[in-house]
């Protein structure tokens, strides 16, 4: 007995069960907590799919200048690779990155190589059909919920292992469900929920995860499609696309900014026929990417470690220039308003004192005449009676 009590005295006491309301509520909050800390990744890895590099096709292994997310892994195309591989696929999304920044392009739209560049040019596109008869074709399409395996590569020779991570897989156009990537939604369904939520607010996204549900069982798969994990990787997604926004917006900016620049000293160059005198266009490159050619912002826009006290009084007096401004335009206006109405005020003023003075000088005219010809016609009456 004696032994029996001291094994039940070195047990812990049981833990007290929870309810499944306040476990639930514990794994959202959990889970909220998760997405906080891994928005910062999530929102770097955002920034850094946009930039362009420098690809090679993936066919001849010539510099890039089409990007085609339908057809990973070769999502790289010269010009004339684009035009051979998507002749019979012509209803791919298609990017060109002739600019510095990520441009969507129609399918009657090609880049070919001209003096000095590259440019974009029309190209003809036959309507894909269903082939002929006693003809076999295979294909897949991303429609509703897949079951499918991250792909693993290992090296034969040092038996390293890789799999791709949170950046290789906004780079192929997905978004992770939830922070261990265990599920992922591509970047075209998410915007594709956004723009029908904009157009129809009453869309739900039950109703929405319904509709993938039912395609995925028209495939011939089956698997739900779990509607919290969707909305809220939706709002994630919408988060990050708004604070990326600012900075796509500059990158475009810089790159108009840059190719001007080029095409200015280009038509320097032209002028000047002494080589010596000439600008090297890629020095110029070099020293604005701030010593990186890969790099897409100006070394001003670097932020760097300056204090932050400096930026604000810095901002501070900018904001007070422009205020100042704005409020100059502003009375001006109102004092060219001001003046106008003093000049009617005035004109309205002559005038009624014009009037004034006709009124009162019609009237000591008739006094004038009625005390002239009173005593006279009275006296003359007076003798005639008499």
């Amino acid at each position: 007995m004696e032994r029996l009590s001291d094994i039940l005295s070195s047990c812990p006491p049981p833990e007290p069960q929870k309810s499944s309301a306040s476990s639930w509520s514990f794994r959202q909050q959990k889970a909220s907590e998760r997405w906080k800390e891994a928005r910062p990744h999530h929102l770097q890895c955002l920034l850094e799919k946009e930039a362009v590099g420098h690809p090679l096709c993936g066919l001849c292994h010539e510099p890039a200048v089409i990007r085609c997310r339908e057809c990973l892994p070769e999502e790289w195309f010269c010009g004339d690779c684009d035009v051979l591989h998507h002749k019979k696929q012509p209803l791919h999304n298609r990017d060109s990155l002739i600019n510095g920044f990520f441009k969507p392009i129609s399918p009657k739209t090609c880049v070919v190589r001209v003096e000095g560049g590259y440019d974009t040019h029309d190209q003809a596109c036959i309507l894909p059909t269903v082939k002929a008869p006693n003809s076999s074709c295979k294909g897949t399409n991303f429609t509703g919920r897949y079951d499918l395996h991250l792909p693993l590569y290992v090296c034969q020779t040092c038996q390293q292992q890789w799999t791709p991570d949170l950046k290789v897989l906004l780079k192929s156009g997905y978004w992770p469900a939830s922070v261990s990537i265990s599920t992922l939604y591509t970047l075209d369904l998410l915007s594709s929920f956004e723009e029908l939520k904009v157009i129809s607010p009453g869309f739900s996204r039950q109703t929405f995860a319904k509709l993938l549900e039912h395609r995925t069982k028209c495939g011939g798969r089956s698997g739900p499609v779990n509607g919290d994990a969707l909305q809220r990787s939706l709002l994630e997604f919408s988060y990050a696309s708004q604070q990326q926004a600012p900075s796509t917006r500059l990158r475009r900016k810089l790159a108009d900014d840059k190719k001007r620049l080029n095409q200015e000293i280009l038509k320097y160059n032209q002028l000047v026929h002494d080589s010596a005198r000439g600008i090297d266009v890629a020095a110029v490159e070099h020293s604005l990417s701030g010593g990186s050619i890969m790099s897409a912002l100006w070394p001003w826009e670097v932020h760097g470690m300056a204090n932050f006290t400096a930026k604000k009084k810095i901002l501070d007096q900018v904001m007070l220039t422009r205020r100042l401004q704005e409020e100059k335009g502003i009375l001006l206006l109102e004092m060219a308003q001001h003046c106008t109405w003093l000049q009617n005020m005035a004109v309205a003023l002559k005038n009624k004192v014009a009037e004034e003075d006709v009124d009162k000088g019609n009237g000591g005219l008739e006094e004038s005449q009625s005390g002239l010809s009173s005593p006279d016609t009275s006296e003359d009456e007076e003798g005639n009676i008499i």
